[in-house]
């Protein structure tokens, strides 16, 4: 029963990201729209590794390697949100990047488990990360800054 009431949660929270990572790439970046939709994506990141973490739990001989993925996409997304913050170096660009890599893992992980084929995954690898590319270079020419319309970010919250 927990088995399946996690694993309710983990493609709950997942399905919330991936429905997610259009609406926010879409946003105009720093709107308050961008920053909303930004926090509901972390929000699902974590939902997503958490569980993770305890369907690892319940199965470790089988599932262990999806704990290493959980940490590392989870990372990613803190990264990011810690970078548009000003709490670590690189402000726009680290965001995107590292927002983007965890895009990238979601889907990643989405077709690494109803796709058999490893190259359908290792496709996505790449094409996301040239879009990752692309918008990591975009931003860095325009310098995007967070217009004040977006609000305070209170240190609390992603």
């Amino acid at each position: 029963m927990a088995r399946g009431i996690l694993l309710a949660l983990h493609i709950a929270c997942g399905a919330a990201g991936l429905l997610l990572i259009p609406v926010i790439a879409l946003r105009e970046k720093g709107t308050r729209a961008h920053v909303l939709t930004g926090r509901a994506f972390v929000y699902a990141l974590r939902g997503v590794a958490l569980t993770a973490v305890g369907l690892v739990l319940l199965e470790p001989r089988r599932l262990w390697p999806f704990l290493l993925v959980a940490v590392f996409s989870v990372g990613l997304g803190e990264t990011g949100r810690l970078a548009i913050r000003g709490r670590i170096g690189g402000g726009t660009t680290r965001h995107v990047g590292m927002m983007g890599g965890a895009c990238i893992a979601f889907v990643t992980a989405v077709t690494a488990v109803n796709v058999p084929s490893p190259f359908a995954w290792i496709g996505v690898v790449v094409i996301g990360s040239v879009l990752v590319r692309v918008a990591v270079r975009r931003a860095a020419v325009r310098r995007v800054a967070v217009p004040s319309s977006a609000g305070p970010r209170p240190a609390d919250e992603p």
